[in-house]
């Protein structure tokens, strides 16, 4: 049971670790691995998670770039699944914000 815990742990981190290339931090490329556009990306304000829905509490937000545009997530396999279908989840934001989901 302890090697199947150390084992799960090991996991874990090795996944924490590998995710957080596809977050970006202020200074860093997008995924795609090319440079931001000239001037900021523009901040889409979600204060939910688009992925797990789950409201953001305000200063524990993680920021992702994607196509121009600033989005919060409550954490980073949430970045993650998000980059397995972008549109999607854009989608449903936009569905959040008019009030009705198309989960």
């Amino acid at each position: 049971m302890k090697r199947l815990f150390l084992i799960f742990v090991m996991l874990a981190m090795a996944v924490t670790l590998t995710s957080s290339v596809y977050a970006e931090g202020p200074d860093m490329m997008s995924k795609s691995g090319m440079a931001k556009e000239k001037g900021e990306p523009k901040e889409v304000g979600n204060t939910v998670c688009p992925v797990s829905g789950t409201k953001i509490a305000e200063g524990k937000a993680i920021k992702y770039t994607y196509n121009g545009k600033v989005y919060n997530f409550c954490c980073k396999m949430c970045i993650k699944s998000f980059n397995a279908n972008p549109e999607k989840y854009i989608k449903d934001l936009e569905g959040m914000k008019k009030g009705k989901m198309s989960h």
